[in-house]
């Protein structure tokens, strides 16, 4: 079994995310999402990640997501890249997607 990190192709925001101000000031663009392992669905239901239940994944995404975001940033999102996250998420869970994963 391989411990290698596996990624969905990264997602690329509608509406960058801006975090910080002046000098340090960072736009996030573009966002992977890692495959979750199980203790990453801890305190989840997987049903509601699979309906892509918005307060699942407000938990959920931040322990997925390269860059990270969080809580913050997640509920800020424009509407289709919640959405655009979200569904790669739920590709992990889809068997006919894992040959499309890489």
């Amino acid at each position: 079994m391989s411990n290698k990190t596996i990624y969905s192709a990264a997602v690329t925001l509608v509406e960058p995310i801006e975090r910080g101000s002046g000098d340090k000031k960072q736009e996030i663009t573009s966002v992977k999402i890692r495959k979750p392992n199980s203790g990453e669905l801890r305190g989840l239901k997987i049903a509601q990640i699979m309906q892509m239940d918005v307060d699942t994944m407000i938990v959920l995404l931040p322990r997925v997501t390269e860059p990270t975001l969080n809580e913050a940033d997640i509920v800020t999102l424009d509407p289709s890249d919640f959405t655009d996250l979200s569904v790669e998420v739920v590709n992990f869970f889809d068997n006919t997607a894992k040959s499309q994963v890489g």
